[in-house]
C-alpha cells in the first residue's frame, strides 16, 4: 500500500511542478510577445491538461498521472512482451541469414574447379614443349 501512495504523491508533485513552471513561463513570455493576459495557477493546470490530451498520443490522462497499479504493471509487461517478440524475430532473421551463407559457401565449394598441386610441373612441361 505504501508504494502505491508514494507513486500517487510523486504524480501530484509532478503535476504541481509542471503547471507552476507553465504559469511562470506563460506570464513572462506571452504578455510581452503576444499581448495576452497573465494566467492564474488553475488556468495553467487546465492548459496543461488540454495540451496533454491533444498532443500526448502514447497515454491517456489517467496513465500520465499514474493512477492505479494496473497501468504501471501493464505497461511494463507489454514492453517486455514487445521486446521478446522483437528479439525472436531478429533471431529468426539471423538464423535464416546464417543458413543462406552456409548454402552459398557449400555451392561455391562444390562448383569451384579443383586445383592441382602439379600446376607448376604442368607449366614447366608447357614451356619445354614451346622451346
Amino acid at each position: 500500500m505504501k508504494g502505491k501512495s508514494n507513486i500517487q504523491i510523486q504524480g501530484v508533485g509532478f503535476l504541481l511542478t509542471i503547471t507552476g513552471l507553465l504559469k511562470i513561463l506563460w506570464n513572462k513570455l506571452f504578455p510581452e510577445l503576444f499581448g495576452t493576459k497573465k494566467i492564474t495557477y488553475w488556468q495553467s493546470v487546465m492548459l496543461y491538461l488540454i495540451c496533454k490530451a491533444l498532443f500526448d498520443f502514447r497515454y491517456n490522462i489517467k496513465d500520465s498521472f499514474n493512477f492505479g497499479n494496473n497501468t504501471i504493471n501493464g505497461d511494463k509487461s507489454e514492453k517486455k512482451e514487445e521486446k521478446n517478440s522483437c528479439c525472436e524475430a531478429e533471431e529468426k532473421e539471423s538464423e535464416v541469414e546464417n543458413e543462406i551463407e552456409i548454402e552459398v559457401k557449400e555451392e561455391e565449394e562444390n562448383n569451384a574447379p579443383e586445383v592441382s598441386n602439379n600446376s607448376e610441373v604442368e607449366k614447366e612441361d608447357e614451356i619445354s614443349k614451346k622451346a
